[in-house]
């Protein structure tokens, strides 16, 4: 994830590994994203999820909340 933004190579990697993952059906999870710039190339790249510290740092399960709306 770290060069994604700065590497032509590397986005055409992770092109061409989720698109690989989708066409066997399956849902693809981008972990690591902690810049902007990552998650938007991912999303262009039709990435299904996204996780890392751009969204939370870790923490105790007693300390998550969840939101299911």
């Amino acid at each position: 994830m770290r060069e994604i933004a700065h590497s032509k190579r590397d986005s055409a990697i992770l092109a061409g590994i989720i698109a690989l993952a989708h066409q066997l059906d399956l849902t693809v999870v981008a972990e690591g994203v902690e810049e902007p710039v990552q998650a938007k190339l991912l999303r262009e790249a039709d990435c299904d999820l996204l996780q890392g510290f751009l969204y939370a740092k870790p923490q105790p399960l007693a300390q998550l909340r969840f939101d299911y709306n």
